[in-house]
């Protein structure tokens, strides 16, 4: 009995005192912000982050300046509590932005990579 005793009490501890697999969660935050970075040889210039408003209108975020491979974007803070959808917008050879927008997560600091498989649309609205 003794020896069941030690053996259970022995489990317990053992899986009690296991690590926790949660180091790759990105940290929370108390707002929601998020950087951008490119993943492809190409300099983006004039690059700036913007949103749709339910009436279609768009609005500018903010300026992501020129970015490169391996370099981030300044954090862009976003303070409308409701916004997730982000897009990004370029004007390096015409003015265009992503055809998809990048969905933010509430509270954290998120990171949009721009990469090869970014599909971008040519458009006539920039960001106000």
């Amino acid at each position: 009995m003794k020896k069941l005793f030690t053996l259970i009490l022995l489990a317990t501890l053992f899986v009690s005192c296991s690590s926790d697999d949660d180091n790759d969660i990105e940290p929370k935050q108390d707002y929601t912000s998020f950087v951008v970075t490119v993943e492809t040889s190409n300099v983006l210039k004039n690059c700036v982050a913007g949103y749709y408003t339910k009436d279609g209108k768009c609005k500018k975020l903010g300026d992501l300046g020129e970015l490169t491979k391996g370099v981030y974007s300044p954090e862009i803070r976003v303070d409308i509590d409701t916004l997730t959808r982000v897009y990004f917008f370029t004007n390096t050879t015409m003015w265009w932005r992503s055809k998809n927008p990048h969905i933010l997560t509430k509270n954290q600091k998120n990171v949009i990579i721009i990469d090869n498989n970014t599909s971008g649309i040519e458009v006539s609205d920039w960001p106000e």
